[in-house]
């Protein structure tokens, strides 16, 4: 189910411009604790990679303000 429901969160983000690749669904248990640290250092460099939000930067854009964000910063 869970699965399902990143999928469509993932196409509604491609819809919009976002990307899908800003969600994931990873399944690990409590005692794979390395395992999910690996990941989370993973999808933090590669969300570093993708960038700022495109639509938070269209949005200063649109209301003539300079935004606080480049992509090449880190999302908040």
């Amino acid at each position: 189910m869970a699965t399902r429901h990143v999928e469509m969160v993932q196409d509604l983000l491609e819809l919009m411009g976002v990307g899908a690749e800003r969600v994931a669904v990873i399944y690990c248990s409590s005692a794979e604790g390395r395992y999910f640290a690996e990941v989370a250092r993973k999808m933090s460099e590669k969300l570093r990679a993708i960038g700022s939000n495109p639509l938070k930067m269209w949005k200063a854009d649109e209301l003539g303000v300079e935004s606080k964000q480049t992509s090449s910063d880190p999302p908040k």
